[in-house]
């Protein structure tokens, strides 16, 4: 799947879980699932593997359907960001990548950020 995806559904349904707050979240989630990711739920159900937190809930959705590359590209893709013209788009840019790194801590990733910056002033 695309981690960008993933991390933008992720972020929309603990928005919702927050205004909404069910008494259990996964049992509200699973209901709205489709397709690969509900058949991928019923497995774990009949596995007798259903998550019991939300955190695990979340890991096991992110293993099943985030190849484990993605981590790792979205590290390169941090190391390899550079200012090329104005610096809003590179702001915006980085930022949304910083949002898909999240294994890279935030010391790291203000270094990485003023190395991409262009000498240009």
């Amino acid at each position: 799947g695309n981690p960008s995806e993933f991390t933008e559904w992720l972020f929309a349904v603990e928005e919702a879980l927050r205004t909404f707050s069910p008494a259990n979240p996964i049992s509200y989630v699973a209901s709205f699932l489709e397709g690969n990711a509900r058949r991928w739920f019923i497995n774990q159900c009949e596995d007798d593997n259903r998550p019991s937190t939300w955190c695990r809930f979340k890991d096991q959705l992110k293993v099943a359907f985030c190849s484990p590359h993605d981590e790792e590209r979205n590290r390169l893709h941090l190391v390899q960001a550079r200012q090329s013209g104005e610096l809003e788009p590179y702001v915006t840019h980085f930022v949304g990548l910083c949002l898909l790194a999240k294994e890279v801590d935030e010391l790291t990733k203000a270094a990485l950020f003023i190395t991409g910056l262009s000498n240009r002033m």
